[in-house]
Order: C-alpha cells, then sequence, then structure tokens
C-alpha cells in the first residue's frame, strides 16, 4: 500500500493544485469583471460623428451626431432622418466598408471623430382602408413607419417639400401631418362633414389644402392647425392645387367643374369645364430613376413594376386592406 509519506505527499500536491486552480478561477473572474466594466465605460462613453449625405438639395454637407458608442446603428440612421430631412434611414459607410445597422458603434469600429457617408435609399408611401398610411424601402419591401391615428380609410398621403412631414386625408373627415422622423402624429385637421378625398402641402409647408366630399376645400395653417378660408365648389371636390404663386386655388368637382378662388378673399373667380376624370386616386408613381413605378393594385399590397419589363420586383406587404394610393418619395 501507499505509505504514509507518499499519502502525504500526493495530498500536498493535491492542494497545491487545487489552491492554482481557484486561484487562476480568481483571476479569471477577476479579468471578465475587469473586461466587463471596461466594456460598459467603452459603450457609455459619448462619442462624435459626421455624417456627409449624398444629396441633390444643397443643404448642409455634413451633419455632426452626438451619440453613446454603444448605440446601435440603427438608432444613428434614424437621428439622420432628422437631421438631414430624408424620407427613410440612409445606408451608412465608413470608407468603402458598408454598415450593419444592427451592430453598434463599437463592434463595427466607429470611433470618436469618425467621419461616415450616408447615401439616402428611396422610399415610397402608400395609405389603406386599413385606416394606415406606411413608409417602405422599395428596394427591400421592409415597411419602415406605420402612421396609426386615423379610424377610417386613409385617401391620401403626401410629403412636404422639405420631407420632413407626411399629410394625410380620411374617410373619418380628419387630415393629419405626421412627423417623418419619429412617426409621431403632430396635428389633426378637423372641420369637414364628410370624407376627406385629398390633402396637400404648399411649397412652404406652411398650409394645407383638403377637399371633401361634403362639396368644399378649405385652406388650414400648420402653425395654429385652424381653418383659414373655406371654399364651396357645390359638389365632391375630388382635388384642389394651390396656383398662382399663391394666390388662388384651384378646386375640380366630381361633376368635372374646375373652379378658380382668391385664396385670401375666398371668392371665385371663374369657372371651367373640364373632362377630368372622377377617379381621385393615382394609378401609379414614377420613381425618380425613372426605370420603376408603383401601383396600388387594388389589394392589400402595393407592387413595384420594372417599366421595360413590365414585372413586378418588390411586393409591400405589410396592409391589413385595400392599399388606395401609393408614390414615391421627393428625391433627396
Amino acid at each position: 500500500g501507499e505509505s504514509k509519506q507518499d499519502a502525504e505527499k500526493r495530498r500536498m500536491k493535491e492542494m497545491m493544485e487545487l489552491a492554482m486552480f481557484e486561484a487562476e478561477e480568481r483571476a479569471r473572474k477577476l479579468k471578465e469583471q475587469k473586461d466587463r466594466e471596461a466594456e460598459r465605460r467603452a459603450k457609455e462613453e459619448v462619442i462624435t460623428v459626421t455624417v456627409k449625405v449624398d444629396s441633390q438639395r444643397g443643404g448642409p454637407p455634413s451633419h455632426k451626431v452626438k451619440l453613446k458608442a454603444g448605440s446601435l446603428l440603427a438608432d444613428l440612421a434614424k437621428t439622420m432622418i432628422r437631421k438631414a430631412a430624408l424620407a427613410i434611414r440612409p445606408e451608412l459607410f465608413l470608407g468603402e466598408q458598408w454598415l450593419d445597422p444592427a451592430l453598434t458603434l463599437l463592434e463595427l469600429g466607429v470611433t470618436n471623430n469618425a467621419e461616415l457617408r450616408g447615401v439616402p435609399n428611396p422610399a415610397v408611401l402608400t395609405c389603406s382602408k386599413d385606416s394606415t398610411a406606411k413608409l417602405w424601402n422599395p428596394d427591400t419591401g421592409i415597411c419602415e413607419l406605420s402612421l396609426e391615428g386615423h379610424t377610417d380609410a386613409v385617401n391620401s398621403a403626401v410629403y412636404s417639400s422639405d420631407c420632413k412631414m407626411i399629410l394625410t386625408s380620411s374617410d373619418d373627415k380628419s387630415a393629419k401631418v405626421w412627423s417623418v422622423s419619429t412617426g409621431e402624429c403632430l396635428m389633426t385637421f378637423k372641420g369637414h362633414k364628410d370624407a376627406l378625398l385629398s390633402a396637400i402641402f404648399s411649397d412652404d409647408c406652411n398650409k394645407v389644402l383638403t377637399t371633401s366630399e361634403d362639396g368644399t376645400a378649405k385652406t388650414w395653417g400648420v402653425k395654429h392647425g385652424l381653418c383659414e378660408k373655406t371654399f364651396k365648389h357645390g359638389t365632391t371636390v375630388l382635388k384642389a392645387v394651390f396656383a398662382d404663386n399663391m394666390n388662388s386655388i384651384r378646386t375640380h368637382g366630381q361633376d368635372g367643374t374646375v373652379k378658380l378662388w382668391n385664396i385670401k378673399t375666398g371668392i371665385r373667380e371663374r369657372t371651367l369645364n373640364s373632362k377630368a376624370s372622377s377617379t381621385y386616386l393615382d394609378a401609379s408613381s414614377f420613381a425618380p430613376d425613372g426605370k420603376s413605378y408603383i401601383s396600388p393594385g387594388g389589394e392589400d399590397a402595393a407592387k413595384i413594376f420594372n417599366i421595360e419589363t413590365g414585372r413586378c420586383q418588390v411586393e409591400l406587404i405589410g396592409h391589413d386592406d385595400i392599399v388606395l394610393a401609393a408614390s414615391f418619395a421627393p428625391t433627396v
């Protein structure tokens, strides 16, 4: 059998091995704790990133954004919607490297004072009988934003000229202004007695012009949300536009008449006969590059078609009822 001396040696060896193991475990846990703390500090560090957005508008060439290094790139992209007045989140690049929006700035190696390039994505705006309007990336078919707040079919949805707001009109007798960057309803216009068929912004985004089945068109102030003038066409007003450098408006009635009104006095100046169609919803809208067009299609999904081939490229699936209108966002 084992001698007492050998047994003692074995016991001492086992005790030393156990002590070494416990010391290594303590060191490993301490290192993990320090690494976690260092990672936490790194994620909490506030860094400044400069994003240069490819744009045709001649706005600021670059935008500085402060955010935590542990923030998702998607958060930075969303911030750029507001700062650069984009329709949807842009693609971001560090040099020639495309950056995955699902990763953090820290994981992507984006450090303090880094310069990124932003490439705007095209965008499509749809509205539906399901009481919503939705904003889509037509390249991916992904819904980027859903505007929910109307209580009946949404008949029209348009961008403001600066791409910062969306205006919708609905069968619920109201029009709403929404923030493109947050999806928040900023203002609701109420005063029509029947369904609204269209609503548009003025070029300077200070006024809104609505039309309704109640036989009237109305102008509203965006700053105060109040009705400024009512124009009594006398029959369902399918659409209306600002004209003559904002000195007048033209209303298009279901009876085929076009009436010209003084925007300040509300007095009708003349009436024209027109062969305009009684269909007040656009059937399709061409992409800015002219290579494709979008159609509501009379279903619960809008479809984007290639002009040359006539084939459907992308189907925008997500509405719960018929899509009533669809259009591309203005070019950035």
